[in-house]
């Protein structure tokens, strides 16, 4: 049986129209609660370390998101799965915002309210 899917991770296509084409284009945008939580509570400026800006984009929306997840694996609907979550990405969570002397209270969801 699949493993289901990490209450965190949330898939949502998005359109971006272009110029000359009649339709848009749709583009699936992966977006992971607990890597977005983890950016913002760093609050990482744009100038900082290349180190501490690679796992983030800016989104089709605009606003800041992370690539991958708190474990440094990338984002994606087969990947982000509830063990994954458990063993690889709420111990780093933790583990990083503990290092750093910040919040590691876990995000809320939908799913976990």
């Amino acid at each position: 049986m699949p493993d289901s899917r990490c209450i965190y991770f949330s898939l949502r296509v998005q359109e971006l129209p272009r110029t000359g084409l009649h339709h848009p284009i749709r583009v699936p945008t992966y977006r992971c609660v607990l890597a977005d939580t983890l950016l913002t509570r760093l609050c990482l400026p744009a100038n900082s370390e290349t180190l501490a800006t690679s796992p983030e984009q800016i989104g089709v929306d605009g606003t800041r998101q992370s690539c991958y997840g708190p474990d440094m694996e990338p984002l994606g609907p087969i990947v982000c799965t509830q063990s994954r979550c458990q063993q690889s990405c709420l111990p780093a969570f933790t583990a990083v915002m503990t290092d750093l002397g910040l919040d590691p209270t876990l995000p809320q969801t939908n799913q976990n309210r």
